[in-house]
């Protein structure tokens, strides 16, 4: 049991330090775009191809939009931002809600080319930014 406590420390320690250097370039776009909006927060990804309403095929990750692309933090790779997508290439979103914890505040973000990634936040206001997040750049 005192490994997994202390694994769950390590844990929230590295999601800390993560969220905070996350912040710090946020703050860095925020100066240099000129008053650009920049959309950030924590969110939930559905995998590709798999069922919303299990648990297991979400992954959280820490996003931001800004300008047209839409990124991610990796813990794989030590906080490096990733870019999930181009919104320019969006059609529009829907809202869906799941059925685990925390998913109820669903949607998805719908491609020219057919395709779509599914996000979850905690809240309906939270629902809101992010797809006005999307929509500034349709």
């Amino acid at each position: 049991q005192a490994i997994v406590s202390q694994r769950i420390e390590d844990l929230q320690e590295k999601r800390k330090k993560t969220e905070e250097s996350f912040l710090l370039r946020v703050e860095e776009l925020q100066q240099q775009g000129k008053g650009r909006k920049i959309v950030h927060g924590w969110m939930w990804k559905l995998n590709a191809d798999t069922d919303g309403n299990e648990e297991g095929n979400w992954r959280e990750r820490l996003a931001c939009i800004e300008g047209n692309i839409m990124s991610y933090v990796s813990e794989k790779e030590e906080g490096k931002m990733v870019r999930l997508c181009d919104l320019r290439n969006c059609s529009h979103t829907t809202h869906v809600s799941f059925t685990p914890p925390g998913r109820a505040n669903a949607f998805i973000v719908h491609f020219l080319d057919g395709s779509s990634i599914t996000f979850a936040v905690k809240t309906a206001a939270e629902r809101t930014k992010w797809v006005e997040g999307v929509a500034a750049v349709v």
